[in-house]
């Protein structure tokens, strides 16, 4: 899968819909350019959320594309703000 085609979003959008959270490998360019589309809703350690939602729950929680740069590794998924933010 080339991650910087509409493939990742379709890819992103079947794990969340079947309950399985896992990031999804990226590209740089990707993780940046999704960095400077809004202000990021969160950002911290390199993980954030893009500023606007992708939808939300059935009990109104928000879900948003989610992105994380790790050791020079980039990757995506959906998710909740509180599925990102871990203790």
């Amino acid at each position: 899968m080339n991650a910087n085609t509409p493939n990742l979003w379709d890819e992103m959008r079947r794990r969340f819909d079947a309950g399985d959270r896992s990031w999804i490998p990226t590209t740089e360019e990707m993780y940046h350019e999704m960095l400077n589309v809004l202000p990021p809703a969160y950002w911290r350690g390199g993980v954030f959320a893009v500023g606007e939602p992708w939808r939300h729950t059935g009990d109104n929680r928000p879900i948003f594309a989610c992105f994380r740069a790790s050791h020079g590794a980039h990757s995506a998924r959906y998710a909740t703000l509180a599925e990102v933010i871990q203790p």
